[in-house]
C-alpha cells in the first residue's frame, strides 16, 4: 500500500508543448493519493486513485484551474519467470474553474484500455510495451475545444539496457494523447534516450535527448503542428548518506507551424533530494 502527495510549481512552458515559449505560465501542482499492489503469484493486480489539483499563479494568462480525479488498474499474468503479461485500464475526471478567465473550457472525462508485456530480455536487458485506445470526451464545445471526441490509439516501448559498468542507458518511444495547456487534446509521438555515464567516482552523470512531434487543437478546429527537440547534461553527487544534490543543463527548442510559436530554451537546474 502507497499513500503519497506530491507537490511542485513549474513554470517552464516546454513542459507542455502547447504553450508558447514567452508567456507566463506558472502553475502550482498538486496530486494527492493512494494505490495498492496484491501479488497473488501467479497474478499481480494493481489499483489506485489520484486526486489532483493545478493552480495556475501566472499574472497574464487566461488559463483556468483545473481538478482532476484519476483512477487506475492493472493486472498482470506471470507466463514465465521472465514474462508478464497483462491489460490496463484507467479513468480521469477533469473539471475546470471558469471564474478567471474567459476561455470557457468544458469540464472532460479520458478513459484508456490496453494491454501490456514485461519482459527480462537477459541479465542486462530488460524492457515493456504498452499499447491500447484512449478516449476524450469533452462535456460540451467552447472556444478552445475540439468539436469531437479525440479518440486514439496509444502504445509506449520502454527498454533499458546496462552495457557494461560504466554505461546503461534507457530507451523510450510511443504515441499518446494528452490534454493541452489550454484544455483540448492533442495527439503527439515521442522518443527519449537517457545514457547514464559511472565514469567518476562518487559521481553519476546523465546526457539525456529527447524529440517530441504534435498537433494542438486551436479555435474553431484549427490545428498547429509542433515539433520539439530537447538535450541536457545533469551531474548528481551524494553530498551525505541521505541527501543527494544534482546540477543540470536543457537545452529545448520547438518550431511551429505558426511562426510566432518558435521557441528556444537553456535551463540550468539544482536539485536536492533527501529520503528519510
Amino acid at each position: 500500500i502507497n499513500l503519497h502527495d506530491r507537490i511542485s510549481i513549474t513554470e517552464n512552458a516546454y513542459q507542455n508543448p502547447t504553450a508558447g515559449g514567452n508567456g507566463d505560465y506558472a502553475q502550482l501542482e498538486n496530486t494527492a493519493g493512494a494505490s495498492a499492489l496484491w501479488d497473488l503469484n501467479k497474478l499481480v493486480t494493481q489499483f489506485g486513485y489520484d486526486h489532483a489539483d493545478d493552480i495556475s499563479l501566472g499574472s497574464s494568462q487566461q488559463v483556468p484551474d483545473t481538478t482532476s480525479e484519476n483512477f487506475f488498474l492493472t493486472a498482470g499474468l506471470h507466463f514465465l519467470p521472465q514474462i508478464t503479461a497483462g491489460v490496463e485500464g484507467g479513468v480521469g475526471l477533469i473539471s475546470y474553474s471558469q471564474a478567471q478567465t474567459t476561455l470557457q473550457q468544458p469540464d472532460a472525462m479520458q478513459w484508456n484500455a490496453g494491454v501490456f508485456c514485461k519482459a527480462q530480455v537477459s541479465q542486462y536487458i530488460s524492457g515493456q510495451l504498452d499499447a491500447g485506445y484512449t478516449v476524450y470526451t469533452p462535456s460540451s464545445t467552447g472556444a478552445f475545444t475540439n468539436q469531437n471526441n479525440a479518440a486514439n490509439m496509444y502504445f509506449q516501448l520502454s527498454l533499458t539496457h546496462r552495457v557494461n559498468r560504466f554505461l546503461n542507458y534507457t530507451l523510450t518511444a510511443g504515441e499518446s494523447t494528452e490534454s493541452s495547456f489550454y484544455g483540448q487534446p492533442y495527439k503527439y509521438y515521442f522518443a527519449r534516450v537517457q545514457p547514464g555515464w559511472n565514469l567518476f567516482r562518487n559521481y553519476q552523470l546523465s546526457t539525456p535527448f529527447w524529440w517530441q512531434a504534435g498537433s494542438q487543437i486551436y479555435s474553431r478546429g484549427s490545428s498547429t503542428d509542433y515539433d520539439q527537440i530537447g538535450a541536457g547534461i545533469n551531474i548528481s553527487h551524494a553530498i551525505t548518506q541521505k541527501l543527494t544534490g544534482t546540477l543540470g543543463w536543457q537545452f529545448v527548442r520547438e518550431s511551429s507551424s505558426q511562426a510566432s510559436l518558435n521557441y528556444t530554451a537553456n535551463i540550468v537546474s539544482l536539485n536536492l533530494s533527501y529520503q528519510f
